[in-house]
């Protein structure tokens, strides 16, 4: 009787035993807000020159998940942002990662690859053939793709609103470039970054 009891009261609750052993097989519940500060790079993903040279950039960005349990994550972001790089061109994208996370106790690593778009206003003038063997001025504003690679690692502090700390190192191409034969130019962004849940769905 008291066993029923007990029953009756976790499924008012929404608590049912299955729903209990699900909660804590899962990880935080939720859509999170991810926001990173980056210093951005014309470069292979080499960190010296992007703590040497700083070009300040904003990320902002969320995540869907695929897969959220307590020790790993598969994920997809979604993210918008810009930088300023003084010697070269200002820039604002959009891009979209599959990552996939995992936890050692609080500390974690993650491994993500992505695409996006790029649309830059670069400082020096820019040429483009004009289909008679010479050159004419291009537009100072293009749009390119951006392929790009992720690795980070954090840590996250768990509470009823989950907030994680981290540092990734990110490497993303500019395609086409196009400039004397070279197809692609290579970015790098050293990210410092904060990720927070701003709700909790409780089952």
């Amino acid at each position: 009787m008291y066993r029923n009891s007990l029953l009756v009261w976790l499924w008012l609750a929404g608590m049912s035993p299955v729903a209990v052993a699900q909660r804590a097989a899962s990880g935080p519940a939720g859509r999170p807000l991810t926001v990173s500060v980056f210093s951005h790079g014309i470069s292979l993903p080499t960190v010296k020159p992007q703590l040497t040279d700083l070009n300040p950039g904003l990320r902002i960005g969320t995540e869907i998940y695929y897969r959220n349990r307590r020790r790993s994550q598969l994920f997809q972001t979604l993210n918008a942002g810009g930088y300023g790089h003084k010697q070269l061109q200002t820039a604002l994208f959009v891009t979209t990662e599959l990552g996939y996370r995992k936890f050692i106790g609080g500390l974690f690593v993650e491994g993500l690859l992505g695409v996006g778009a790029l649309g830059a206003s670069y400082w020096l003038k820019q040429y483009q053939p004009d289909g008679n063997g010479g050159y004419q001025a291009a537009s100072a504003f293009v749009v390119k793709a951006v392929p790009s690679v992720s690795l980070g690692v954090g840590y996250r502090f768990t509470g009823a609103n989950p907030v994680s700390v981290f540092v990734q190192e990110q490497a993303f191409g500019e395609v086409p470039f196009g400039f004397r034969g070279q197809p692609v130019l290579p970015h790098a962004a050293l990210h410092v970054g904060m990720r927070m849940s701003l709700n909790q769905n409780h089952h």
